[in-house]
Order: C-alpha cells, then sequence, then structure tokens
C-alpha cells in the first residue's frame, strides 16, 4: 500500500467548487483565484505561511485546442506549461527572449501516483491571461504546442519551480476553445468538476497516511 503525508501536500484549484468534496485527510486544500496573476500571489502566500508543503497538485478546468485529442469530459495531466497569449501565437506581437515562457516542474509521489493510477494523458498547456475565442487549429505550431487552456497553471508551476516544491496538475475538459467555449464551460465545469474529484478519492481510496 502506498502512503502520503497529507500534512505536506496541497491541493489546489481557481474556484472552490472545483476543489469541494476532496478526501477528509487532505487537510490543505485552496481555490487561489483566476489567472495567472492573482493566483500565483496567493500561492506564494499559501506556502509562505505552510512552509511545511512540499508538493502542489492543481486540479481544474480546462478547454480543449483539438476535441481529436481531448474532448469534454476527458480527464488529462499536464506535462509542459506554457505561457504564450494568442497574439503571439498569431505572429501579431513579441515577448522578450528572456521571458520564461515554458516550465517542466518536477512532480511529486502523489502526483506520479494518481497519474499512473487514473491512467491519465499527459498534455502540454497553455496559460494566456484571457480566455480563447478563436479555433486555433489552423494557427502556426511551435515546438511541443499545447492541447488544453487553463488561466492560472503556468503560473502555478511558475512559482512551485522558484520555491523548489514539486508540481502536477489534473484537469477535467469542460469545452472546446471557439467562440462558444465559456458557455460550455458554464454548462459542464460542475459536473466535469465532480467527476475528476470522484476519480481522485476512488485512486486515494486505499492509499494510507504517513
Amino acid at each position: 500500500m502506498n502512503h502520503f503525508n497529507f500534512k505536506n501536500i496541497l491541493f489546489c484549484s481557481a474556484i472552490q467548487t472545483e476543489i469541494d468534496g476532496l478526501d477528509s485527510r487532505i487537510v490543505n486544500k485552496q481555490d487561489l483565484g483566476v489567472g495567472n496573476i492573482d493566483s500565483s500571489i496567493r500561492l506564494t502566500e499559501f506556502i509562505t505561511n505552510n512552509q511545511n508543503i512540499q508538493e502542489i497538485v492543481f486540479i481544474g478546468s480546462a478547454g480543449s485546442y483539438n476535441p481529436s485529442l481531448s474532448k469534454i469530459g476527458d480527464i488529462c495531466f499536464g506535462n509542459i506549461y506554457h505561457y504564450r497569449e494568442i497574439s503571439t501565437w498569431k505572429g501579431e506581437s513579441s515577448s522578450p527572449h528572456l521571458f520564461v515562457n515554458k516550465i517542466f516542474p518536477s512532480r511529486g509521489e502523489l502526483g506520479n501516483f494518481l497519474f499512473q493510477e487514473l491512467q491519465l494523458i499527459e498534455l502540454g498547456i497553455n496559460s494566456p491571461n484571457s480566455i480563447t475565442n478563436i479555433i486555433t487549429q489552423n494557427l502556426p505550431t511551435w515546438e511541443n504546442s499545447p492541447i488544453l487552456e487553463n488561466m492560472e497553471v503556468f503560473g502555478l508551476a511558475r512559482v512551485a519551480t522558484l520555491l523548489n516544491k514539486n508540481f502536477s496538475s489534473i484537469l477535467g475538459i469542460t469545452n472546446q476553445v471557439y467562440e462558444k467555449g465559456s458557455e460550455e464551460w458554464k454548462m459542464n465545469y460542475k459536473e466535469v468538476a465532480k467527476k475528476l474529484i470522484n476519480k481522485i478519492n476512488s485512486a486515494l481510496r486505499y492509499v494510507g497516511e504517513n
């Protein structure tokens, strides 16, 4: 049986709905707000006040840039975290070369366990500062092009990396990224969040606590 010290693990999300109902042994649960900036600031504050945290697991929702690879209701695991605005993707803007825009954070033991136990597919995630309302499949490709969009995960992965914390993300697909993506998210996010929580709780059912 696997054993974990839940006191050293933080489960976080953007909004409360996405984290409600987690296994009661998970004592560190925090909604951090929407977007890279607010969520990064709040994560930094939480870690500063809880120095025992060694591993961060972000759970939440994502839109799919490519429905043939990730459809509504799928549960996916992040592997590469990008920050690229859609205007940059389209070649209409640029960012300084010294700017960090891709992160490969170290996973923790619990993150690896959930990835294997739930048999999740790994996908790259992009975190622009606004919701994308166009179909991106016809835009230029870049190395390790992301398949998912989530507005918080890059900033959180960046904070985790700077603070030498392990980081993983598990996301439920709520919508396709296009002009009606926000409407789809509103229709699906509660059901998808519940599905994700149930899967995590099921995986943790036979896990011991240190």
